[in-house]
């Protein structure tokens, strides 16, 4: 009997401990399922069998620390697959919106959980601001390209538009292909507003030759600095959208910044202030027009519009003056300077408020020197210096102004 009695304990000592560390594996199994479950993309790629369905049987254990249970989710003979039963739930502290995102798909099956939530977008402001300041660098290196070229500004304008119309053209071939449309039927969808808008681009920027010839380059950039002035009143008008206080003394600090790195406003001739206006004029409409048609693609009516402004120099150039070296330099000035900087801006000018667009436009008058300085050791002046930094100070202060909520519907993605 007494055989008997150490036996039975040590049987019920061995069941103990067996049952002890049975339950340590649960509890580490559970956590491993919980913390997997937590991050589904990792999950997927990284174990995609939870460690919960490793463990055969159907029987139950009870956990002492976090009392979890297995159980099967499937009554019929043979199966393996069982659920775990979620403990208490774990407390995380604040994090970001993606990590939210990511926790509250936890518990849910891996074909199930959708994929924005674990791939946010980045919102449509910021989106909106990068496409228009790298618009803005674009249009700044006009002034280190154009200094080595030896021909009139006619044929500058022509070819320059030439090559701009055949980078734009072959963007708006591959959204029409993207698409399953034809390029006319593509060009067609930007209907009167995205053919006004590309009829805007194309005047201003004949306007703007016109005014550097017979203007102070002073008169012109401090005048161009008044677009964003103009933009809110129009876009207050036509669109509804309020300007608020920040962006007002933005803008009030980038116009007193381009006047002090020009000098302040200059007198010029009639003819040259006057077209540096309607410039700043048709610009500013061009913003407008892009904001108010931002639900289809404006690729075609940048494309429109460098064939507006070759069509139009074509009979005052002289094709036959352009060299090897003048040809490479037209041709990175209209696919990259003008190609590039018009589809950024397209783009961008459909994401954000056509104030801030016109705004962060300016970055052209600051970054323009810059590049003159890199490029060919000229030191910009004190004024310079002190002008550029008011403006990229009115910029980064109106560009970090917290977003207001949409009252709208979504704006649809870049093209």
């Amino acid at each position: 009997m007494a055989t008997v009695a150490v036996g039975c304990r040590t049987l019920s000592s061995f069941r103990s401990c067996t049952f002890r560390r049975v339950s340590r594996v649960t509890d580490v199994l559970g956590r491993s399922d919980r913390l997997l479950r937590t991050v589904p993309h990792v999950a997927r790629s990284v174990a995609p069998m939870p460690f919960s369905w490793l463990i055969l049987g159907t029987a139950r254990f009870d956990a002492r620390r976090n009392s979890c249970s297995l159980r099967s989710t499937d009554d019929r003979p043979g199966t393996t697959r069982q659920r775990l039963r979620e403990p208490t739930p774990i407390r995380y502290p604040r994090t970001t919106r993606q990590e939210e995102a990511i926790r509250a798909t936890a518990g849910t099956p891996f074909d199930e959980v959708p994929l924005s939530a674990v791939n946010q977008p980045v919102p449509d402001r910021l989106r909106g601001q990068l496409y228009i300041a790298s618009a803005a660098t674009a249009w700044s290196i006009a002034g280190v390209m154009q200094r080595g070229l030896k021909i009139d500004t006619p044929t500058q304008a022509s070819g320059r538009a030439f090559f701009a119309f055949l980078a734009l053209a072959v963007v708006c071939g591959y959204e029409a292909q993207r698409d399953g449309q034809s390029v006319v039927a593509s060009t067609r969808s930007i209907g009167r507003a995205g053919l006004a808008m590309a009829i805007c681009l194309a005047a201003a920027s004949a306007s703007f030759i016109i005014a550097l010839n017979n203007a102070s380059v002073a008169s012109v950039l401090f005048i161009q600095a008044l677009a964003p002035l103009v933009a809110v009143v129009l876009s207050q008008i036509f669109l509804g959208e309020r300007a608020t206080r920040r962006t007002w003394t933005a803008m009030a600090m980038a116009v007193f910044g381009v006047a002090v790195m020009v000098g302040g406003p200059h007198l010029g001739s009639g003819i040259g202030l006057l077209f540096a206006f309607i410039m700043s004029f048709l610009f500013s409409v061009s913003i407008v027009l892009t904001r108010y048609a931002r639900h289809v693609s404006l690729a075609p009516g940048s494309a429109l519009s460098q064939l507006f402004v070759f069509v139009c120099a074509l009979p005052f150039a002289h094709p036959t003056s352009i060299g090897s070296h003048d040809l490479w330099r037209l041709a990175v000035l209209g696919v990259f300077q003008m190609g590039l900087g018009q589809l950024c801006f397209v783009i961008g000018a459909r994401l954000i408020a056509a104030s801030e667009t016109a705004l962060l436009t300016l970055l052209e008058v600051v970054l323009g020197p810059v590049w003159v300085w890199l490029f060919y050791r000229e030191n910009p002046g004190t004024a310079t210096l002190i002008g550029g930094v008011l403006v990229l100070g009115a910029v980064t202060y109106q560009a970090t102004e917290r977003s207001r909520p949409k009252s709208d519907v979504s704006l649809p993605s870049a093209a």
